[in-house]
């Protein structure tokens, strides 16, 4: 699957409904940010505050996240793209939420990729186990072995 543009790709998304979270009534959150930026931050899947508000990483990790970018000078919106790994929030008791299951993050890999391959960015931070599996196919390895290096 390839696409010529971003919007494209998210008007694509927006639209399915045969994805293995659809049933479960959340948004589908794509991206916020600056699409031009050179640092990619990729996240797990959507909260509830995400969902709520139809944007990656605006509950209490965007709110850690804010801060981390804030200490090195960058902005969230000017400086990043942020996205998730999985674009629907899996579903939980309350306001916990489960971890997405290896069906959910095979099902969006693809967009991902070309999310990935359209924004072209020079660097991707990876803040979990679940992006980490999406992004490097890295099955075997946890993200405690792998925290911490640069991969090509």
């Amino acid at each position: 699957m390839k696409f010529s543009t971003l919007d494209e790709l998210v008007t694509t998304m927006q639209g399915l409904d045969d994805d293995p979270l659809a049933a479960t009534g959340s948004k589908m959150v794509i991206y916020r940010g600056n699409p031009a930026a050179k640092l990619m931050i990729v996240g797990e899947a959507p909260g509830p505050q995400e969902n709520k508000q139809g944007k990656p990483f605006v509950g209490p990790s965007g709110k850690l996240l804010e801060q981390i970018l804030a200490s090195v000078e960058l902005s969230s919106e000017e400086d990043t793209f942020i996205t998730n790994a999985v674009f629907r929030m899996p579903p939980g008791e309350s306001t916990a939420v489960r971890k997405p299951t290896v069906a959910e993050i095979n099902y969006y890999k693809p967009y991902l990729d070309e999310i990935i391959r359209l924004i072209d960015p020079k660097i991707v931070l990876l803040t979990g186990g679940v992006s980490m599996r999406s992004v490097l196919n890295e099955t075997k390895l946890g993200i405690t072995k792998v925290r911490g290096q640069w991969f090509e």
